[in-house]
């Protein structure tokens, strides 16, 4: 009987196994599935994606491969720093009196004028300079015969505020073409060598064993002096009124327009010659000169020929010809043959025969020059300017024959006096007759500009100047 049960248990618990694992085997073969049936919806998911993924992936190799315009925003780079201009001793020199004389009638300050001349970092060497020539009035007027005096009043240059003039000036014309430039410092007085350049010191061909010939080379020297030119002119207080840069304006060209006229006028006198220690000679004093031939084509050319040949006979380094406008414009319009003969070397490089051209309303109609520039030499000072509201001035006409007036002159008491000079005790006594008036009790104001000057030249044969020119 037991034997039976244990059978029958054995049998069921047999049976039982069997169906678990039957079970087990079908929950495998359900997870199998499942994991079947998973993945083929993403490889199915995924089949449906990769048109789109391919076209993806062809765009952006389209992309990748064609050029691409990339704008790229710098900063801006610093700002440069302005540049100090160059000072123009006369505008300076304007400047500053001009400050002076609002100072006088408007008591404006003299720094207040001058910057709003000048105005702006770029111009504070100008400032600077204007500054410097805000002169003193002096009781005691110093003279460079006066030891305590020298240092202080002497000045060099190096003819800057000639440079906006010599389009216009002959003065300016020569030192632009190779006048020299005389290095006259704290003297009174200068030396200068120069050579002789007649050839002396030519070398030789020497055969071997042969003696080098020994030649003697002569240097020459020139003394130049310090001269001073000057003019006092008045101005009505009234002048106070106008703006302030048209006041410098007004006394620069007074003072530019005025000095250039009297130097190129001296310059081009050759009736001139040197005054001791006063003033120098006319650098064509003394020069070589003819009447012109005559007014046609062939009188001309013998003329520009005439001219040249005495200059370059010998042997010129930088020689210039000197007119007036209205000679030139005549030149330009000239015509031989259907031909304009001088107008294209004349328009494109302002010569005659290749030789420089300096035009000058300065020069006299009636006279052509030529001059070797490299042996002019010229030294000239910046100007000093002084106003004063209080002074008392003797006033006598000065422009002599240009009026048909006389050259004012004293009368002969037997005193001994400077020739030329007038005081103001000397008034009543003058001929023709002047007249003694007060700044102070006028309203008015008196602007003295005194400039240094010296010129002369290496060489007296280097220049000529025709007369009577009508061509």
């Amino acid at each position: 009987m037991s034997s039976n049960l244990y059978r029958q248990s054995s049998n069921a618990a047999s049976r039982e196994t069997k169906a678990v694992q039957k079970r087990g085997a079908e929950h495998r073969e359900n997870l199998k599935q499942q994991a079947a049936t998973k993945a083929l919806m993403e490889n199915l998911e995924m089949a449906d994606r990769l048109p789109k993924l391919l076209g993806q992936m062809e765009a952006l190799e389209k992309a990748l491969n064609r050029p691409v315009a990339v704008t790229a925003k710098l900063p801006p780079p610093p700002a440069k720093p302005k540049t100090v201009a160059r000072p123009d001793p006369m505008k300076s020199s304007a400047a500053a009196a001009a400050a002076v004389f609002l100072r006088r009638t408007k008591q404006r300050p003299e720094k207040e004028t001058i910057e709003e001349i000048f105005p702006g970092p770029e111009n504070a060497l100008k400032r600077k300079l204007a500054y410097a020539k805000i002169l003193k009035s002096s009781t005691d007027p110093a003279t460079t015969t006066n030891a305590l005096w020298a240092a202080s009043l002497v000045q060099s240059d190096t003819l800057a505020f000639l440079s906006p003039l010599e389009k216009q000036s002959v003065l300016g014309g020569l030192v632009r073409h190779g006048a020299r430039r005389l290095p006259f410092g704290d003297n009174n007085s200068l030396t200068m060598p120069s050579r002789n350049r007649n050839g002396q010191m030519r070398p030789a061909f020497v055969a071997e064993g042969a003696t080098i010939p020994v030649k003697d080379g002569t240097i020459n020297s020139s003394t130049y002096m310090r001269y001073k030119t000057g003019l006092i002119s008045t101005f009505s207080n009234e002048l106070a009124r106008v703006s302030t840069p048209q006041i410098a304006e007004i006394i620069e060209e007074t003072i530019t327009d005025d000095l250039i006229d009297f130097l190129d006028g001296y310059i081009l006198e050759p009736t001139l010659g040197a005054i001791g220690i006063t003033a120098p000679a006319s650098p064509f004093n003394g020069a070589t000169n003819q009447a012109s031939s005559g007014t046609d084509f062939a009188s001309i050319v013998a003329d520009l020929s005439w001219l040249l040949n005495n200059v370059l006979a010998v042997r010129p380094r930088k020689p210039v010809l000197i007119m007036d406008p209205a000679r030139v414009l005549r030149l330009r319009m000239l015509a031989q043959d259907g031909q304009f003969i001088f107008r294209k070397e004349i328009e494109e490089k302002n010569e005659i025969f290749g030789v420089p051209l300096i035009v000058s309303p300065n020069v006299p109609t009636d006279k052509v020059y030529t001059i070797d520039a490299d042996d002019f030499a010229v030294w000239l000072n910046s100007p000093e300017i002084d106003i004063s509201n209080s002074v008392t001035l003797v006033m006598v006409d000065d422009q002599g024959t240009v009026n048909g007036g006389a050259e004012p002159a004293m009368q002969d008491y037997g005193a001994v006096t400077t020739a030329g000079s007038i005081e103001v005790s000397d008034a009543a006594g003058t001929l023709p007759a002047s007249e003694v008036h007060s700044t102070f009790q006028q309203n008015a104001q008196a602007l003295r500009h005194i400039n240094e000057v010296s010129w002369g030249m290496f060489r007296l044969e280097s220049r000529a100047y025709l007369t009577g020119v009508a061509w």
